[in-house]
């Protein structure tokens, strides 16, 4: 688990690094006392939790913490702050709890136990994928799929969209292109597009994630986190954001 702690004061900075540290003892624990380099940090690697102050100098810490939800929609946000007027904006904007200063282990312990967005232990997954909103495939270390082509990133968005069901080469071409017909010309692109789609998948030694066989694939969904996945299983603590529809830069999504 990867948490983001944010003060602008170095001291307090650190009580509160360490406080956390007693709790969250085999955690990734990020410190910044500047709001745009947490902001920067937060685009290429995703958190689960974040401690922010109120007062962040450049920017307040309700700006901070609705600028760093719309990079990471489930990301829980605790509020440490000294200021209990600020209760009702960090309850408006549905964060996941509040401190008063000065944070206590009690405190950070029993904010940890009662998250609004329950933390997924990954174990063996080997991508975490995320759906709702702009489809994106990281590894769980957080660093991001880059596909070859687009139409390749396309192709398993399909795959993931079908939840382990096979998908034959036709199909994916009948997803891909719409109405064009399926052609030797159209079935050789297509087959370009799957190389380039393993291609990339065996650049991250993630390859097994996708079986192939000889006219059709399919995921192995018990090798994926995937918010998609566990919104199929109806656990009660998918909440989306209200920006966060479904694959939205493909058409075929649109359900």
């Amino acid at each position: 688990m990867r948490i983001i702690v944010a003060d602008d004061e170095q001291l307090v900075l650190k009580d509160t690094v360490n406080i956390i540290k007693r709790v969250c003892k085999e955690d990734e624990i990020c410190a910044f006392d500047d709001s745009l380099k947490l902001l920067e940090f937060a685009l290429e690697n995703p958190c689960e939790i974040a401690f922010l102050d109120v007062h962040m100098g450049n920017i307040d810490g309700v700006t901070l913490a609705r600028e760093l939800k719309d990079i990471q929609p489930k990301i829980n946000i605790i509020f440490v702050t000294a200021y209990d007027e600020y209760y009702k904006d960090a309850m408006d904007m549905h964060a996941s709890g509040f401190i008063l200063k000065p944070a206590t282990v009690d405190d950070v312990r029993k904010e940890i136990q009662d998250l609004r967005y329950k933390i997924i232990d990954k174990g063996d997954k080997k991508l975490v994928v995320t759906c709702f909103g702009k489809f994106d495939v990281r590894t769980p270390q957080g660093e991001q799929l880059i596909f070859e082509r687009s139409k390749s990133k396309e192709a398993f968005a399909y795959l993931v969209h079908l939840h382990g069901n096979p998908c034959t080469t036709r199909e994916m071409a009948a997803v891909l292109f719409e109405d064009e017909p399926f052609d030797e010309k159209k079935q050789a692109y297509i087959q370009k597009i799957i190389s380039s789609m393993m291609k990339t998948l065996k650049k991250y030694n993630v390859q097994d994630v996708v079986d192939k066989n000889f006219n059709s694939m399919n995921i192995n969904v018990q090798m994926i986190e995937s918010d998609y996945f566990r919104f199929l299983s109806l656990n009660a603590d998918i909440i989306y954001s209200r920006d966060n529809d479904y694959m939205v830069e493909y058409s075929w999504a649109d359900y």
